[in-house]
């Protein structure tokens, strides 16, 4: 095969390669975009979960505190009151830092891992310099 030496052929090739790269960097750019939407998205679906979790959590208690007044008046008939209301404290003091422990580590894991490490290579991607197209006749330094 041989090389055309037509310069409008040499130019055209370098807009097409100059043409690549500006479209490399519009879809790195789109990419970053789609990423924080999706980030968006996972907020607010977290937020929904945290909201409907803590209503939960607010009935749970309330609950509790109903179980509790009728543990420590049941055991308040065979010993006294005040040893009843300290075993319900200490029962549920103990089950509240087991489900405490339980929820930090559920918290740490639900991190958007992947969208973080996707997000990570798309940036250092961006800051790399952009790749220079040069004419077909040019020689490599």
């Amino acid at each position: 095969m041989e090389r055309s030496s037509h310069p409008k052929e040499e130019a055209g090739t370098f807009e097409l390669a100059r043409e690549l790269v500006d479209r490399v960097g519009e879809l790195a750019h789109k990419e970053v975009e789609l990423a924080r939407l999706e980030g968006r998205a996972e907020l607010h679906r977290g937020r929904i979960a945290g909201e409907l979790g803590g209503a939960a959590a607010l009935a749970g208690i309330a609950a509790m505190c109903c179980g509790l007044i009728a543990a420590v008046l049941g055991l308040s008939r065979v010993m006294p009151g005040w040893l009843a209301a300290l075993c319900g404290v200490g029962i549920f003091g103990v089950a509240a830092l087991l489900l405490g422990e339980r929820t930090v580590k559920a918290a740490r894991s639900a991190r958007p891992d992947v969208l973080i490490h996707e997000a990570t290579e798309t940036a250092a991607m961006l800051k790399s310099p952009p790749i220079r197209a040069r004419p077909l006749g040019e020689a490599e330094t």
